[in-house]
């Protein structure tokens, strides 16, 4: 009887231990669970293209928070999913999603990162979009980089304040005329808010709030998009011009010189060596001219290099001038 008696105490004391121990776990799962989801936050996205129905492989996104402090950017997967993940998830903050993907429309949209579903992105196909082509000559956008300050891009002049907006269209109108003025639109850029930059950056002295990116479109001269930026203080104020010439009425400046027939010139010449060769658009200020340029790159096993440049008038395809340079490149 006492071994029996003794043995249950004893089993008693291990039952006591073994119930202790398993609330111990659960408290302890409460609590990492509670730290999870104060310190991060995961959602998921399924982009489907809004024609066919069907989901979308190699769409990238980027999540922002606060409207300009990157988060995380991701690609969805060949079933159409980005899975996203928040590091330091903060409850006080708002979460905006951005796609920015040329053959796409654009979305800007706040989203709730404590709802842990699975939201659908209906991807619209952009008017503006043109798949590339040998026969349409093609010039995207850049963007600066701020460290860690991302500025919003806009996309069309609905994005910019209407005052803003307003004097970009009287000063486009005065530069290229009112009837080449639908030739061009905003397609991208980015909008500085200079107080938080300024916060985040004391010493610095930047006066630029817009970097607006316009695409210029000629069908008929082979043109899908030859893109330059305006640059503007807060107030609209024109801080560097469109790369683009000013248009005088009967002008050589109102004709563009066909893309395959300057593809043709330049071949005779010698140039356009298949994947050997750049093809570039510009703008030549001290002439107000656009100009075509074939580039030809050679770079040797001894770290040196060669580089032609041949150019023509983009206004009437007259040969310019070939500028050939050489030298050495370090890795």
């Amino acid at each position: 009887m006492l071994f029996a008696k003794d043995k249950a105490e004893i089993n008693g004391s291990v039952w006591f231990k073994y119930l202790l121990c398993i609330m111990m776990k659960k408290a302890l799962t409460i609590l990492f669970a509670l730290y999870s989801y104060n310190c991060f936050s995961q959602k998921a996205f399924r982009f489907i293209d809004s024609e066919t129905n069907k989901p979308v492989c190699g769409i990238y996104a980027t999540i922002y928070k606060n409207e300009t402090s990157f988060e995380n950017c991701g690609c969805s997967n060949e079933n159409g999913y980005y899975s996203l993940r928040v590091q330091k998830f903060d409850s006080t903050a708002n979460y905006q999603f951005c796609l920015d993907y040329p053959k796409y429309e654009s979305i800007w949209n706040e989203i709730n990162l404590t709802k842990h579903d699975t939201l659908f992105v209906f991807l619209k196909k952009s008017n503006y979009f043109i798949e590339e082509s040998d026969s349409l000559f093609s010039k995207g956008c850049s963007v600066y980089s701020f460290g860690n300050y991302y500025p919003r891009q806009p996309h069309s002049l609905t994005d910019l304040p209407e005052n803003i907006a307003s004097k970009v269209i009287e000063y486009l109108s005065m530069r290229v005329g009112s009837e080449r003025i639908n030739s061009f639109k905003l397609i991208g850029g980015q909008i500085i808010d200079l107080d938080k930059f300024n916060k985040l950056f004391p010493l610095s002295i930047r006066q630029t709030a817009y970097y607006l990116c316009f695409s210029f479109r000629d069908l008929n001269a082979g043109i899908s998009m030859y893109t330059s930026k305006i640059e503007l203080d807060k107030n609209g104020n024109i801080l560097k011009d469109i790369e683009f010439p000013r248009i005088i009425k009967d002008s050589i400046q109102e004709r563009i010189f066909p893309f395959s027939k300057i593809l043709q010139k330049a071949i005779e010449k010698g140039f356009c060596k298949n994947d050997r060769s750049k093809i570039d658009m510009g703008y030549k200020p001290e002439t107000n001219i656009l100009i075509w340029k074939f580039i030809n790159s050679v770079f040797n096993s001894d770290n040196t290099f060669k580089e032609e440049v041949i150019t023509f008038n983009a206004h009437n395809g007259d040969y310019i001038e070939t500028i050939t340079q050489k030298g050495v490149w370090v890795e």
